[in-house]
């Protein structure tokens, strides 16, 4: 058995890695040269300008004669999906997203085939009966038919949401247009819903970028959660060598392994104590990979047994919006989320008091882990906190009355969409794992309609499987396999448990020393569901999370 099992993880840790070089290499070997700045047309300056950088920098085009250079990065194909007035544009873009892990060298269908297969094998193995009851073994789910049930019940009560918005954005086009639409394009759907939004409620979120610039940010979510948590963060001076030089860093500066790499220490407000400190990375480079991510590098341990505290040490990652010209990096609202999303999760690590490493910080139960992360994107809804942080670059004014009653109003706008986009990620992720001997040996696209057939609308056109690029499944032996419903399942606790903050305050330090003791201190020394019990004195309201989202 010993050797059997070392030989499947050995061709996971294999099977994996490949599946997210491919999904990396083919990001990076598509690109769009737009050469008519007239095809940009609706695509806010920033973005543009971004793009003719970009251009320059790769060898396109000149100051005299510029040219304009899209990639499969987010950052460059969300904004041209979302405003570009150009339908062609946006087709082209779509298109080459079709192009991630699929084709040619780069293709991904055999690979997650063979990597559900040692999964299966991997988990009979061990006396499971599928893969997904063998990861949520211990979540608090328990089993990957529960999982796959708290799936389906969300899909059956949000299904009607997300019809109407997808109505709503068809008869919006017609309706523009004056051409009878039978179907939306999959190219055509964020821009008509964009155009749509702004219409409703005469917001558009680029208004709100220059209030976020990344450093203000950065200063107003310390702000924030050292008042909550009792804490203080302090950054450092960083030097970067360049790859083949060598030297030592000044005094008190911290090597860190790019020029865009900050340094953070982090200590205990009352007693001085030094817990952890942290490395922040928000840009994209080519040789980075792609998303948000938080991870730590050394864990460490309480004062016990006469042993002085051993500080923790981790990172937060992102691929945000770049500094443009003079201008210092402009954040959308989303980006700023993004942050404090990372920030929660780096928080559940260095607050850990847990002298057992396996058991501290974020080794929790995987569908509690995104609970301390995704409670942390509340704080960018409410004026009280996001007055610490907001702040025009130029000007230093906080976002206007209006502007922020507009941005809170489209809040919840196309949420029924939104929540069924993670549904699908789920269902597919759990389908496969529970149930991969009824699709084994299905070609991936049938398999792929046949799971997610009632989570879609009709298109005219329908891309391939987004399993192909799903890194959180399969660039990992483990990763976020059979555990993507935990996004949705962490939510449902977080919408419950901020309610507590929205009741006694959201700036309320009694409350954020409760979360603190109660959740961010204790990692998994004890059952997720009584810390949480802990928190809130109760088990979570499953219909919080509906009821925020405007789906009830």
């Amino acid at each position: 058995m010993k050797p059997e099992y070392a030989e499947i993880e050995a061709q996971l840790s294999l099977k994996t890695k490949k599946f997210a070089e491919n999904v990396l290499d083919s990001t990076n070997a598509w690109e769009l040269i737009v050469e008519d700045e007239a095809e940009l047309s609706g695509l806010p300056d920033s973005v543009k300008e971004a793009a003719r950088l970009d251009a320059l920098a790769n060898g396109h085009g000149t100051e005299e004669e510029p040219r304009w250079r899209f990639t499969q990065k987010f950052t460059s194909l969300q904004p041209v999906m979302q405003f570009a007035d150009s339908d062609s544009l946006r087709r082209r873009m779509w298109e080459g997203s079709c192009s991630i892990g699929k084709g040619g060298e780069y293709d991904n269908e055999a690979l997650i085939a063979e990597i559900l297969e040692l999964r299966d094998r991997k988990a009979h193995l061990l006396g499971y009966g599928c893969f997904a009851d063998y990861a949520t073994s211990r979540r608090m789910a328990g089993s990957g038919a529960n999982a796959l049930k708290f799936i389906n019940d969300l899909h059956d009560k949000v299904k009607p949401s997300f019809l109407k918005d997808m109505e709503a954005v068809r008869r919006y086009k017609e309706e523009k247009t004056g051409k009878s639409v039978e179907k939306l394009s999959p190219w055509e759907t964020g821009y008509w819903s964009e155009k749509r939004r702004r219409e409703l409620y005469a917001f558009d979120e680029e208004d709100l970028r220059p209030y976020y610039s990344v450093e203000k940010v950065m200063e107003g979510l310390f702000s924030i959660y050292s008042g909550l948590y009792g804490i203080t963060v302090t950054p450092r001076p960083t030097v970067a060598f360049k790859p083949g030089e060598s030297g030592e860093a000044p005094e008190g500066a911290v090597e860190v392994w790019h020029p865009d790499v900050l340094f953070y220490e982090l200590h205990d407000a009352e007693s001085g104590e030094h817990l952890g400190s942290f490395y922040a990375d928000w840009h994209p480079r080519d040789s980075k990979r792609a998303g948000a991510w938080m991870n730590y590098l050394s864990v460490g341990e309480p004062p016990h047994g006469g042993k002085p505290r051993v500080p923790h040490l981790g990172l937060m990652v992102g691929n945000m919006t770049k500094p443009v010209g003079d201008k210092p990096a402009l954040l959308s609202h989303r980006e700023v989320e993004t942050i404090f999303h990372e920030f929660g999760h780096l928080l559940h690590q260095l607050l850990s008091d847990v002298e057992v490493k396996s058991l501290s910080g974020t080794n929790v139960a995987w569908d509690f882990v995104e609970l301390p992360s995704q409670i942390n994107e509340n704080w960018c809804w409410e004026r009280e906190s996001v007055d610490l942080f907001a702040a025009h670059y130029e000007t230093g004014e906080k976002i206007p009355d209006e502007l922020f009653s507009k941005m809170r109003a489209a809040r919840n706008y196309m949420s029924g969409t939104d929540f069924m986009r993670q549904l699908c990620f789920g269902k597919l992720d759990l389908e496969l794992h529970v149930n991969w001997p009824q699709y084994k040996g299905v070609p991936l696209e049938e398999t792929d309609e046949r799971i997610l057939a009632d989570y879609r609308v009709p298109m005219t056109d329908r891309g391939p499987s987004v399993a192909r690029r799903l890194t959180h499944i399969f660039a990992d032996p483990t990763g976020y396999a059979s555990g993507y419903y935990s996004y949705k399942w962490a939510e449902v606790l977080e919408a419950d448990a901020f309610s507590r903050f929205l009741k006694e305050g959201v700036l309320n330090p009694r409350t954020g020393r409760d979360f603190r003791r109660c959740i961010l201190s204790k990692g998994n020394s004890k059952p997720a569901a009584e810390l949480y019990r802990d928190f809130m004195g109760r088990d979570p309201d499953a219909e919080a999370l509906l009821v925020k989202s405007g789906v009830l």
